[in-house]
């Protein structure tokens, strides 16, 4: 377990990067940066759906990744918006109105928590709740039935 939350950041930060093919800094830079998803080293193993779109900020720069074929669209109709307009319902109307064409709905803010031995805090569970681990082959599984 990462024992400080400035360690976790930098964690996250590198997750993150990897997750939509872009460099650390990129969170730093003013206004926007658009990336092509791929699947890199150090991405977490979540399959990239064949049309990909994703918006990421760690609170300044605003990380765009998207399948090729949505690149241009991106950039052609999210550079208008200033970075911290893009999770306003203006953008989001514009992105969920591109996106409904191929079937697909919007999903977020998919708001993530990191935990450090600084601030976990051990919780028992009642008798009415079952709490299951899930690794390798059947994470996929899940994400192949929605």
């Amino acid at each position: 377990m990462i024992s400080d939350k400035k360690s976790a950041i930098q964690v996250v930060r590198k997750i993150l990067a990897a997750d939509f093919a872009c460099e650390q800094s990129d969170f730093d830079k003013e206004g926007m940066t658009f990336h092509p998803a791929k699947q890199i080293e150090g991405a977490r193993r979540f399959p990239l759906p064949e049309k990909f779109l994703a918006i990421v900020t760690m609170g300044r720069g605003v990380v765009i990744s998207c399948s090729a074929d949505r690149l241009r669209w991106a950039r052609a109709n999210l550079r208008g918006f200033a970075p911290e307009a893009l999770f306003n319902a203006p953008a989001i109307a514009r992105i969920e109105k591109y996106v409904s064409r191929d079937h697909q709905s919007m999903f977020g803010p998919e708001l993530k928590y990191i935990c450090t031995q600084d601030t976990f805090q051990p919780y028992s569970l009642c008798g009415e709740i079952e709490l299951s681990l899930i690794q390798g082959e059947p994470i996929q599984q899940i994400y192949e039935n929605n």
